[in-house]
């Protein structure tokens, strides 16, 4: 969910169909009660948003994951221009991947973040930054062996970000929290 001000929030996720194929789910607050925003969901398999940015009532920036195969996720990135929500294109890894924060500064200056890899499969961390005209991979480090995954960043400025998720470590058994923080660079 993301604020902009008491009375214009934005909340984001899906829900299930008949068919059980997950569809885009956005609610708009305008400070008396809730109500359903139209979005695409163009995964035929399934779509879903797991995070939302707002910089203005009229600018946010949603992410999430798509799939048109059941398996192999796509990188789902959606803006709103205070009328519509659209699908942005974004970078996809070759194995597959979603994205499950994001963080906008400003209309120019975005950080997502998530995991590359099939939903089956072993998972890296996924980072992704808006410049105002495109989205492009950041590189992001990946300690651990298997499931590293971003869940979540905050950017302070246009060039830093805090992101937080975990990894497995088979030495202790256990995952452990991931913490990175970089710039928009890399």
């Amino acid at each position: 969910m993301s604020c902009v001000s008491a009375t214009a929030c934005t909340a984001v996720g899906y829900y299930e169909t008949r068919n059980f194929h997950d569809k885009t789910l956005v609610e708009s607050w305008n400070g008396t009660r809730w109500s359903v925003v139209p979005t695409p969901s163009p995964g035929n398999t399934g779509s879903d948003l797991s995070g939302v940015s707002c910089v203005a009532a009229n600018a946010c920036t949603a992410v999430g994951a798509s799939s048109s195969n059941g398996n192999t996720l796509s990188t789902l990135i959606e803006s709103w221009d205070g009328t519509r929500w659209s699908v942005v294109p974004s970078p996809n890894p070759a194995t597959g991947g979603g994205l499950s924060g994001v963080s906008c500064v400003s209309a120019d200056a975005c950080m997502a973040v998530g995991f590359s890899g099939s939903e089956t499969g072993v998972h890296g961390t996924l980072a992704e930054s808006w410049d105002g005209t495109r989205w492009s991979v950041v590189p992001t480090p990946n300690p651990g062996v298997e499931n590293r995954v971003l869940n979540g960043v905050s950017c302070a400025s246009a060039t830093t970000c805090t992101a937080a998720g975990d990894f497995y470590s088979h030495a202790q058994a256990a995952f452990r929290t991931l913490i990175e923080t970089g710039t928009a660079n890399g």
